[in-house]
């Protein structure tokens, strides 16, 4: 959980200037030995990510300035899922810009091309840095899968069926083709001391228990079709594993639209969308209720819709600034009903999100909905997905950035019908 603070004043006489970090961008990145030692080129395309090659380097010096000094400034490389931290504070000593400089020296370099993150708790910076040894450097895990085994049920005290990973799994990434299962044992080792791990299903986030020697096991039910788990611990290292289940379960449903189809060319004009809600998962193949599926008693609903033109929001919150409204009715019978209107100003393909959320935030169900695709075209299959628990905690200079990162590109729990 997180929360926020907003602070005012009705000084007239207060001027404020936001942090600016590394004006102009990009930060310099310097090889400490090596080949190319000494000041590298940014080799990026003009209005791209800044890029570097420090060919041999073990090490590089990053180095940038603020506007604000005495400025605290933290570079983060998350190499194979292995977190690795430098702090730098700008100095007090303004040039003639009017900045504070600030550098990091001794930060370590892996085989191949890494993300780095600069961030001065304001503003972000992300550049890439590329370096090959002759003997090779490879990241330490600091989370690491050592097994995936199918198991009879939750709770199941055999070794169960052990699963070969697929080729390429590596580097923080684990993945696992299966032709049938409906739960999975993942076992794996912490090298963290006191670490306290928790992992991330798609939409729920889970405590793991981890021995005094730091391995652990989870246990969990898994979907025909991919089955993402992103496992990290308070620093956020982490790891990710993918179950591909080809025969299996399917994924409850809880959010529906009932009166435009998946792909539907509807043109242009106001539109407007009804679905249902169910407390009880779903069956998508036959409407009927799932025995074991979680119940969930939403209370808000939110929709996002991406067009040529931006991005437009929906909510039931009366508070969510800048939100259109949407009808929201319980029926009484273990369903709710939801309604918004859409207005489409072109025949452009149109993605939509539709999320409801618990009070208690322990549940999280949706699913997106696409109309307009042009005529001749597969439309998407329909995306849904599961029941939650608790949100993760964001990291405090990045929050949203970082759960977008989370839900979207890791451990999203699509399932298509």
């Amino acid at each position: 959980n997180w929360t926020g603070l907003d602070v005012s004043t009705t000084a007239t006489n207060c001027a404020y200037t936001a942090p600016l970090l590394d004006n102009p961008n990009p930060a310099t990145v310097s090889a400490d030995d090596g080949t190319n030692a000494g000041a590298l080129t940014n080799t990026s395309s003009t209005g791209g990510q800044a890029t570097y090659s420090a060919a041999d380097a073990t090490s590089v010096t990053i180095a940038g300035t603020s506007n604000r000094p005495g400025r605290s400034i933290k570079v983060e490389m998350n190499a194979c899922g292995a977190r690795d931290e430098y702090t730098a504070t700008a100095g007090t000593t303004v040039d003639s810009n009017g900045n504070y400089a600030w550098s990091v020296t001794g930060v370590k370099l892996y085989d191949g091309m890494w993300n780095t993150s600069i961030s001065d708790g304001f503003n972000n910076q992300n550049i890439q840095i590329q370096s090959q040894h002759t003997t090779p450097v490879i990241p330490t895990a600091l989370i690491d899968v050592t097994g995936v085994a199918i198991i009879s049920a939750i709770g199941d005290t055999s070794a169960g069926t052990s699963v070969t990973a697929d080729q390429g799994s590596g580097c923080g990434m684990g993945s696992y083709t299966i032709s049938s299962a409906q739960y999975v044992r993942i076992t794996g080792k912490s090298t963290v001391t006191g670490a306290k791990l928790s992992y991330w299903d798609g939409s729920s986030s889970k405590d793991i228990t981890v021995n005094t020697d730091g391995t652990f096991s989870v246990e969990l039910h898994v979907y025909q079709g991919f089955n993402n788990i992103f496992i990290n611990d308070s620093d956020w290292n982490s790891f990710g594993v993918n179950v591909n289940v080809t025969t299996g379960d399917l994924r409850p449903q809880y959010v529906a639209v009932t009166n435009y189809k998946q792909g539907q060319n509807v043109g242009t004009g106001t539109f407007t969308i009804q679905g249902k809600i169910s407390t009880q998962g779903i069956d998508p193949s036959t409407g009927s209720p799932i025995s074991g599926s979680t119940s969930f008693a939403p209370d808000r609903v939110d929709v996002d819709m991406w067009t040529s033109s931006g991005q437009t929001h929906w909510s039931t919150d009366p508070n969510a600034v800048g939100s259109q409204t949407i009808t929201f009715t319980n029926n009484g019978d273990g369903t709710y009903s939801f309604s918004f209107d859409v207005t489409l100003s072109d025949t452009n393909e149109v993605h939509l999100n539709i999320s409801a959320m618990s009070a208690d935030g322990t549940g999280n169900h949706g699913m997106e909905l696409v109309l307009n695709t042009p005529t001749g075209n597969t439309p998407p299959p329909t995306n849904y997905w599961k029941p939650g628990a608790k949100a993760p905690a964001p990291k405090v200079e990045a929050p949203v950035k970082l759960i977008q990162h989370i839900i979207e590109s890791k451990a999203k729990y699509w399932s298509n019908q």
